[in-house]
């Protein structure tokens, strides 16, 4: 049997092809421990990330946040943005956001109430920011949330790790 290589070039292969795969399994198995470790090599991300779910509702800066891994905010940027593929704000943001669409589908608080309760310094902002990030405002995102109720689909708003900017909330029509 001939196969092309890598460079266009026919060659004779040594090994069968299962005894390729079965080589080819091994090694990244072996290799996965250490894919697994990238995500916690800094244990200092998880710290941040455990004091942005913790402090969502408090006023938190950058310089907050890299007091409490002790390193300096442009350094703590770059560990973040390499270790969970945002920024610490935009994280912090998604955070806020994704608790609020919960808290407005399953709770009857006011949007102030809400805006208070995920940390935005008030309602026209968090509207603000509902709409540019989820395309919807508190009051629609309740009303379509409340119809969607009963059923079984998951939410959008759930995911807290997307890599992207938030998706836009589903457009009944």
């Amino acid at each position: 049997m001939r196969v092309i290589g890598l460079r266009g070039c026919y060659y004779e292969p040594d090994i069968c092809p299962l005894d390729a795969l079965m080589l080819a399994f091994q090694v990244v198995q072996r290799a996965l421990p250490q894919l697994e470790l990238a995500a916690d090599e800094d244990p200092s991300l998880q710290i941040c990330i455990e004091f942005l779910r913790e402090h969502m509702a408090d006023k938190i800066t950058l310089s907050d946040l890299s007091e409490q891994v002790h390193m300096s905010s442009r350094n703590l940027s770059k560990v973040f943005r390499d270790g969970v593929g945002t920024t610490p704000m935009r994280f912090l943001l998604k955070l806020r956001l994704n608790h609020s669409m919960k808290l407005l589908r399953h709770t009857d608080d006011t949007v102030e109430v809400v805006a208070e309760k995920c940390g935005f310094p008030d309602r026209y902002y968090f509207t603000r920011m509902l709409k540019k990030y989820r395309n919807t405002t508190p009051a629609a995102f309740r009303k379509n949330g409340r119809q969607r109720e009963g059923d079984e689909e998951q939410d959008t708003y759930e995911s807290e790790f997307d890599q992207s900017s938030p998706p836009p909330a589903k457009n009944p029509n």
